[in-house]
This record gives structure tokens, C-alpha cells and sequence, in this order.
């Protein structure tokens, strides 16, 4: 069996030894102040209190934890061990400390649990390998600032792979940032051609060959002038192919030949007349390739020429110590210079932190459009306005990645709703393009479900 990267990253974990991590994660009055993760350590007392800026220090044989909190008191709270569990005790602050919108005093807190000093998020973890300090930072590379352990490691290892010319597979659930990290490392990589991003899941089969390769005059009818296509435009750059594992057989072998032979052969040429091309490839995939390999849905030698450096990138749902991060980020991004302005109430910024994110960094960033829409004049996200998104609905069951789950759920959904393409499509969380593309793969004929059929 191959071992990835995220293999060797678990291996290192399980040899640290377990530790009490106290991390802010998201103060909603300066939402671009940052993060921080501190231990709780046996013995010792953690002060939380208000400051200037979200820093970490020592007073009088304790350490504090500051936070840039208008309605955090000057001595909030503590926290400190209780035997093998971790108790906070609110110290009679002015505005309270919550745990699940209740207000408490004195209360042992759990692994994975958080609480709210002020309008400020705070997540408790027992975990191995944390980070602790500030975020994790990459030269030249904002986005991938992260205090996810795991996540650190697959970022330090993309920057220090980025000058080589190594190919990339990025593996990961949709939404989880692939293209994100697929452009961080085409910055830091000091390529000067361009970065060109192809979703091969988004192509309608008949067109995935003349878009990725390109097509000479006269190819066929239509063709009335050359067309290089995408992976010539990604000459001296970068290639993005997201989704790889949706490839047909055809281009695949294609492919291969320009990986192999580091030339592009468009529809109609002769031998002879491919454009010689140099590019960093970098593919993308939530599906299991070693899985399609052993299914014959993906050519083996293609994966060994894909498979360079092979990185996973986890789940927002298992890195929740980064949504502040992301979210003074994506406020960058959508507000501009108005992104810092915007404030969250205690009760939204606490639901940001503890949401399940079942379509991960999307969700947030889509999250986060409507709260700006819906903020007025007075730039507060207020917890009501959550009701209007996709966090305000019942958690719908994560899409499986296996392919025979999948079908067998594309012919329940199809009988339930008669054939109906856009009905089928929004109950599998999908678009109706990716259903056709899933009718196509398995033969299946859609007007067969339909009524008097």
C-alpha cells in the first residue's frame, strides 16, 4: 500500500504526547485580530482577560491570554486542571461567560467544547501534535495561514516543494480548499506563465478533449480557426486539473502521451505537429483513485504520473481551530477594505465555530455573503441571519464518495421523484450536470422512471 504524506503526518502525531489546548478561534468584535492556541497546563493558572491585542503573556506567575474584547472584563476568567478534566470559572465579569448560550460560573468544560468570553470564541481539545502560539505562516502565501497541525504540515511541505517541478495530488472533500493551496503553491513556485484551473467534472464529455488539448482549423465542422487549448495556455505555469478522476478513458491516454512526450497533440494534427509544452501539473480529486485504478475507471500509469507529492487536506469540520482565520479572510476578499469593520454578535460568532461545515470552506465563504448582505448599516452579523443560509436548516447526510453508494442512491432518488432531473439533483446535493454525468457513466436511462414509462 502506498504511504502518503498524511500517513507520516499521523505517525508523528501518536508520538506526542497529549496536551490541553485553549484556542481562540474567532473574536467577533475584531474579526481580523487573529488566533492563538495556548496550553493549559497542569498546575498552573490561565487568566482570561481584556488587552489591547490577542497576545499571550506572564503576570505575577500566571499566564494570560489577552484578548482585544470591549466586553471582556480586565480579569474574566480561568481555567485551569481539576484532577484529569479542565474547569473555567467566570471570575464575575461584567457580561458573562457562555457555554451553548447559557451563562455560567463554574463548570467543567469537555474536549471539542467552546465557550464565549464577550463576543469572543474560545474551543477546548485534548490533542497530540497541536500547535500552539500563532498561526502558521508561509512567506508570500497568506492563505495558507493555519493552526491546524495537520494542516501545517501539508502547507510547510507545499512551500518547500513549490521551486521544484514535482507534480502535486491534492486529495480532499469538496470545498475543502484544493485550488486555494493548487494557487499558493503556483505563487510560491515563481513560475511566470499563468495559473490555468480546469474542473474536469464541469467539460461535457464531448468537448473534455478539444477544451484540454485544442483543435487545428478544419478538426471538424466548426473548426474555422486553430485553438490551442488549456493545458498550451498553462505553458510556462501551472495546471490545475480539479476533479481528475472524472477524466473518460480517452483523455486520459491523452493525456498520459503529453505528460510522457511534454507535448500537446490538438484534434486534427498530424504526428509531428504537437506544441511542446512545460507545465507544473497539479491534480486534484475528492474520489479514490487507487479505488477507480482497481475498478478500471482510471488508468493506472496515470496515477504514477500524477502521484508526486500526495498531500490530503482535511475537512473544516476537523480543523475548526482555522475558521477565524478563514473568516477574516474570505471578509478580506468580499468586503475589502470594509472587511475589518464588520462585527459578529456573541450567538453567530459562537455558531460559526461550532457548525458541522458538511460542504466545508464553500459553505463558510457562502455563509459569509449573506450575513454581509443582510448586515446594515450598522456591520453586525447578528445570529438571526443565520436562519436565511444553509446553517440555519437541518444537516443534511454527507454525500458518500463510494461509487456503488452513489448509483444505488442515483436510482432510489430517480424513482422517488419520477425521473426528474433538477428533483433528483437537488436532493443529492449536486448539479443536474454531474446527474447526467453519473446517468451516462452507468447506462441508465432517466425516462424509464417517469410516469406511464
Amino acid at each position: 500500500m502506498e504511504r502518503t504524506v498524511r500517513d507520516a503526518s499521523e505517525e508523528s502525531n501518536r508520538a506526542e504526547p497529549e496536551r490541553d489546548v485553549l484556542t481562540v478561534v474567532l473574536c467577533g468584535e475584531q474579526p481580523a485580530a487573529g488566533a492563538v492556541s495556548v496550553e493549559v497546563v497542569p498546575g498552573e493558572t490561565l487568566v482570561i482577560g481584556r488587552g489591547p491585542a490577542l497576545a499571550v503573556d506572564r503576570k505575577d506567575g500566571e499566564t494570560w491570554l489577552r484578548l482585544p474584547d470591549a466586553r471582556v472584563s480586565e480579569r474574566h476568567a480561568v481555567v485551569e486542571h481539576q484532577g484529569a478534566a479542565i474547569q473555567l470559572e467566570d471570575l464575575g465579569s461584567m457580561n458573562g461567560t457562555f457555554i451553548g448560550g447559557q451563562a455560567v460560573r463554574k463548570t467543567i468544560i469537555a474536549d471539542g467544547g467552546t465557550a464565549v468570553a464577550g463576543r469572543t470564541v474560545l474551543l477546548f481539545r485534548r490533542v497530540r501534535g497541536a500547535r500552539l502560539g500563532p498561526p502558521f505562516e508561509v512567506a508570500g502565501a497568506p492563505e495558507l495561514r493555519t493552526l491546524s497541525a495537520p494542516v501545517e504540515h501539508a502547507h510547510r511541505l507545499l512551500a518547500r516543494a513549490a521551486p521544484s517541478d514535482v507534480a502535486v495530488l491534492l486529495r480532499g472533500e469538496t470545498g475543502t480548499g484544493k485550488e486555494v493551496a493548487a494557487r499558493a503553491l503556483h505563487t510560491l513556485s515563481g513560475r511566470r506563465g499563468r495559473f490555468v484551473a480546469v474542473n474536469c467534472g464541469a467539460l461535457p464529455e464531448p468537448l473534455i478533449e478539444s477544451e484540454l488539448f485544442g483543435y487545428c482549423k478544419g478538426a471538424f465542422s466548426g473548426a474555422t480557426l486553430d485553438k490551442p487549448g488549456l493545458i498550451a495556455a498553462a505553458n510556462g505555469g501551472t495546471l490545475l486539473l480539479d476533479e481528475i478522476g472524472e477524466l473518460p478513458p480517452a483523455a486520459q491516454v491523452k493525456l498520459l502521451r503529453t505528460l510522457q512526450e511534454h507535448e500537446v497533440l490538438p484534434l486534427g494534427a498530424g504526428n509531428g505537429e504537437g506544441i511542446k509544452v512545460d507545465f507544473r501539473l497539479v491534480s486534484a480529486t475528492h474520489a479514490d483513485l487507487d479505488e477507480q485504478v482497481r475498478r478500471g475507471r482510471f488508468r493506472a500509469d496515470l496515477l504514477a504520473r500524477i502521484h508526486g507529492l500526495d498531500l490530503t487536506l482535511p475537512p473544516l469540520r476537523e480543523r475548526l481551530v482555522d475558521v477565524g482565520l478563514l473568516t477574516a479572510a474570505l471578509l478580506g476578499r468580499l468586503a475589502g477594505a470594509e472587511g475589518p469593520a464588520y462585527r459578529f454578535d456573541r450567538r453567530c460568532a459562537e455558531a460559526l465555530v461550532t457548525h458541522d461545515y458538511p460542504m466545508n470552506v464553500r459553505e463558510l465563504e457562502q455563509t459569509l455573503k449573506t450575513l454581509l448582505a443582510l448586515a446594515g448599516p450598522e456591520r453586525l452579523f447578528r445570529r438571526e441571519a443565520l436562519a436565511e443560509t444553509a446553517m440555519g436548516r437541518p444537516p443534511a447526510p454527507r454525500p458518500s464518495q463510494d461509487p456503488g453508494v452513489i448509483r444505488a442512491d442515483l436510482l432510489d432518488q430517480l424513482a422517488r421523484h419520477q425521473g426528474n432531473i433538477s428533483a433528483v439533483a437537488r436532493a443529492m446535493r449536486c448539479t443536474r450536470v454531474q446527474v447526467h454525468r453519473w446517468l451516462k457513466r452507468w447506462s441508465i436511462d432517466a425516462q424509464q422512471f417517469r410516469p406511464g414509462a
